[in-house]
C-alpha cells in the first residue's frame, strides 16, 4: 500500500519545528512504527525515534499520531488482539522459567517464557510467518516436551499463563498440521477418542500414537495392566457421550479450531468468581 507521513521535524538551524511530507510503500500488515522504520532506511536517516521492546511493555514508541498518544506499534483493534490479551502482560521476570520442571530434566526445553512469547507473535493478526514459527517451536525440545505440572502458571505473577500459551501453541501446530511429534499424536487421538466415546481408549493410544511395533514392544506392560482391570477389552462408552459429540460440533460449526477454542474458554473463566458463579450483569 502507497503510505504518506507528515512528520514534525525539528530543525537545528532555527530551532523551529518543520512539517515534512514523505510517501513510501509498505506492506498492508504494517503499523505505524513499521512505516517509521521504511522511511528511515529507505529516504530519511536523518529520522530519530524510540523504541524497543515491540511487545507493549516498555511504552518507549509512545508518540502522537493524528492529534492523539498512541503506541507506534500498536494499531489494531482490542478484538483482533484479544487472543494474545494475555501473553503481552509479560513483564519478563522468569519466576515462570524458574518453577520449570521440564528445564529441570531437559536443559534444552525452550522453557514457559520463551514459549508464551512464541504464541505471542503466532497469535498475532499481523504475523506473516506462522507456520515457520510453528515448524521452529515444534523442536524435539519445544512445544511437546512440557510436562504440564502448570507450576509455571501458579507462580506467574502477572496471569500470562505460559502453559496455556503452550497450549495454544500445540493446537495451532495440530490444526496446521504440523503434527509429527508424539505430543501432537497423542492430542490428536485423545479428541477422537474423547468425542466417539467420551472417554480417553488407552488400549489403542501407544499404536495409535506411537506405532504399532512400539505396541508390540510394550505387551509386557499391557498384560500387567490387563491383570489390573486398566485395559478393558470392549471401549467403555459414556452415558451422555452424544453431548462431548455435540460439543465437538458446535466448536467445528464456529471454527473455532485451534487457540481460538482455548482463548474462548480464556474468556469464559475469566467471567467466574473463585466460587464459580457468573459475575453480576455477565
Amino acid at each position: 500500500m502507497d503510505v504518506a507521513l507528515k512528520i514534525w521535524r525539528f530543525d537545528p538551524g532555527s530551532g523551529e519545528r518543520v512539517l515534512k511530507e514523505y510517501e513510501v510503500e509498505a506492506p498492508e500488515w504494517a503499523c505505524l512504527l513499521d512505516v517509521l522504520d521504511i522511511v528511515k532506511d529507505r529516504v530519511d536517516g536523518t529520522l530519530s525515534y524510540r523504541k524497543s521492546c515491540r511487545m507493549m511493555i516498555c511504552g518507549s514508541c509512545g508518540m502522537r499520531m493524528d492529534g492523539r498518544a498512541v503506541l507506534a506499534w500498536f494499531i489494531r483493534s482490542q478484538e483482533e488482539m484479544n487472543p494474545i490479551h494475555k501473553e503481552a502482560l509479560c513483564i519478563m521476570c522468569g519466576c515462570c522459567v524458574s518453577e520449570c520442571n521440564s528445564m529441570e530434566s531437559d536443559p534444552e526445553f525452550f522453557g514457559p517464557a520463551a514459549l508464551a512469547k512464541g504464541f505471542r507473535f503466532v497469535g498475532d493478526p499481523r504475523d506473516q510467518a506462522t507456520v515457520e514459527r510453528l515448524e521452529s517451536l515444534n523442536d524435539e525440545h519445544g512445544i511437546w516436551d512440557c510436562t504440564r505440572c502448570y507450576f509455571c502458571n501458579e507462580r506467574c505473577p502477572k496471569g500470562v499463563d505460559p502453559r496455556d500459551s503452550i497450549a495454544k501453541l500445540g493446537a495451532e501446530s495440530i490444526k496446521a498440521g504440523i503434527d509429527r511429534d508424539l505430543g501432537a499424536k497423542h492430542a490428536k487421538w485423545f479428541v477422537h477418542s474423547a468425542k466417539t466415546t467420551g472417554w480417553l481408549r488407552e488400549t489403542e493410544l501407544v499404536p495409535k500414537t506411537q506405532g504399532v511395533a512400539s505396541a508390540i514392544k510394550e505387551t509386557k506392560f499391557a498384560l500387567s495392566l490387563f491383570k489390573h482391570g486398566k485395559v478393558p477389552l470392549v471401549p467403555h462408552v459414556a452415558r451422555n457421550v452424544q453431548e462431548a459429540r455435540a460439543l465437538y460440533e458446535v466448536v467445528k460449526a464456529q471454527g473455532r479450531d485451534g487457540a481460538a477454542g482455548i482463548v474462548q474458554g480464556e474468556r469464559a473463566l475469566g467471567r467466574l468468581e473463585p466460587n464459580h458463579e457468573p459475575k453480576e450483569g455477565r
